[in-house]
């Protein structure tokens, strides 16, 4: 039916093409082309065409059909909901996001690693660039010291390996053979060296020592976030506020905002999507979160 239709229009398309052509050709044929204007100006202006419409009684060809309707309107409804095509999209903020070390938990005097027993076997001479590496010891580093936050808490740096200067400087009535022995008296990778200025004036000591961390692994990382949403496209007027640094969530103005339960469930993933554990688990909830993962 559709080719048929497409056929009568395309005749009614070029044949009055033909017809001038025709009549431009053969003056006779001027008489044809009249007749021909006229019938077409009266199939199209006087007459009306009615579709033809075939019915066909079949319970199984009807059941089939609308079957199949049915379950393109269940796709077309599966496909909104999924790609969420009803919702509207809002920009997540973080807030009050922190990574640092915790407390360690005291579980005795942990044994002495490998490398802390024989810290000179991890010498290693100077290269072209200038580095070497000639460790003497192992050292318990404050906490300000054995971590450091990156990059506005987007990572957590733990030292394992501290290269150390240390300066003791002193004037006049410190001079002399008494901070001389003093200086070489104290221990460190380096020979101890010891500045005094003409006169005695003023004096230095400069000791540098390489050790490594103790026991760097045993460390315990604190994770805290939190995230804020702007409902009102940056009039603060209506924001939403969770995560794991409360008990509830918080909703509303800034300056009034109203707590809500909330069943949030914080999920640790590897950079390749699998679940990874942090604290023992890789899923927690958030009665078992409050105040930051550990």
């Amino acid at each position: 039916q559709v080719v048929n239709i497409f056929c009568e229009r395309l005749l009614v398309v070029c044949s009055p093409v033909c017809l001038i052509l025709l009549s431009w050709t053969f003056p006779r044929s001027r008489t044809i082309m009249i007749l021909w204007l006229r019938n077409f100006c009266a199939d199209e202006f006087v007459s009306i065409s009615v579709p033809r419409q075939l019915v066909l009684q079949n319970r199984r060809l009807g059941l089939c059909y609308k079957m199949l309707q049915l379950s393109f309107l269940i796709l077309s409804l599966f496909y909104c909901v999924y790609n969420r095509f009803f919702m509207k999209p809002y920009e997540v903020h973080p807030w009050a996001v922190g990574v640092f070390l915790a407390e360690t938990l005291s579980g005795g005097d942990p044994a002495i690693p490998p490398h802390c027993k024989h810290p000179a076997a991890y010498s290693h001479n100077q290269n072209s660039a200038g580095f070497g590496y000639a460790p003497t010891a192992c050292k318990t580093l404050p906490g300000e010291e054995a971590a450091i936050v990156l990059d506005d808490n987007k990572g957590l740096f733990l030292a394992t390996f501290a290269d150390e200067t240390t300066v003791w400087q002193g004037t006049t009535g410190d001079c002399g053979a008494v901070a001389r022995e003093a200086c070489a008296g104290m221990n460190g990778t380096l020979t101890p060296v010891y500045q005094e200025a003409s006169g005695g004036s003023h004096f230095s000591c400069v000791l540098r020592e390489q050790f490594f961390v103790q026991n760097p692994e045993e460390q315990r990382i604190q994770l805290v976030y939190g995230y804020e949403v702007d409902f009102s496209k940056g009039k603060r007027s209506d924001l939403f506020r969770g995560g794991i640094l409360a008990s509830a969530d918080s909703a509303g103005p800034a300056h009034s905002m109203e707590e809500q339960n909330s069943n949030l469930v914080t999920v640790f993933l590897a950079l390749d999507g699998q679940a990874c554990e942090f604290g023992g688990k890789s899923q927690w909830r958030h009665a078992d979160s409050i105040g930051g993962i550990t």
